[in-house]
């Protein structure tokens, strides 16, 4: 989990906007990503390990 919360550094946005301007300002800068996903993930995003259950 620290490793999860070290990756939180800035930002002010809501998961799911609540005004009609604040869905239009998501959804424009969702139309305008220029950048790709990195090649190696994060190793926080696979820090956890769960259990095998048979």
């Amino acid at each position: 989990m620290t490793l999860d919360q070290a990756l939180v550094d800035h930002g002010d946005t809501e998961p799911f906007p609540r005004t009609e301007q604040a869905l239009q300002q998501r959804n424009t800068a969702l139309r305008t990503l220029s950048a790709l996903p990195p090649e190696q993930p994060n190793a926080a995003y696979s820090a956890l390990t769960l259990p095998d259950y048979d």
